[in-house]
């Protein structure tokens, strides 16, 4: 099954029908590490279950993200962030001198972002995931691009962002 997987990712990688089989394999393949959550908090978990009613394709993304990571470097995605408040969004951003000139949205605000921990990950495996997310998803998104591993104060993590177009 392995192996059926991943000459498909090798031939097929730009097309939807290989997040159908990442999805099936991540039911079928107990070795696939489940979603897991920064410092196991719960408002992450609730979060996570209500990102399927309130954006089901970035949900979608996530699920076949992890089954991704699981399947090329054996590690599994740590969510650290869905929801974000404007008080949240605030305190992210104090020290930022065009966030104190205008206070502008997160797409967290409306469920459209999710952020990821990268440090798990080494840079080359940062690049590949990053590529992996922008070829398959940005066709059909809102937003120019889908994944970035960037710093915006609180430490180098994924954002990912996708809102249907």
């Amino acid at each position: 099954m392995k192996a059926f997987i991943n000459l498909i990712l090798s031939l097929f990688s730009k097309e939807r029908k290989v997040d159908k089989v990442l999805l099936e394999s991540r039911k079928e393949d107990p070795q696939i590490l489940p979603i897991s959550y920064k410092e196991l908090n719960p408002r992450l978990q609730s979060e996570h279950s209500d990102l399927e009613i309130k954006n089901k394709e970035l949900y979608d993304i996530l699920d076949a993200l992890n089954a991704y990571t699981n399947k090329m470097f054996k590690k599994n995605v740590i969510i650290t962030m869905i929801y974000r408040t404007q008080a949240e969004q605030a305190y992210l951003y104090r020290n930022s001198k065009k966030y104190a000139k205008k206070k502008f949205k997160s797409p967290h605000q409306f469920w459209q972002g999710i952020d990821i921990r990268s440090g798990t990950f080494k840079q080359s495996e940062i690049k590949q995931i990053a590529a992996w997310l922008n070829r398959k998803y940005k066709k059909g998104n809102y937003y120019d691009w889908v994944a970035k591993c960037h710093n915006v104060g609180s430490g180098k993590h994924f954002h990912i962002q996708y809102v249907k177009a």
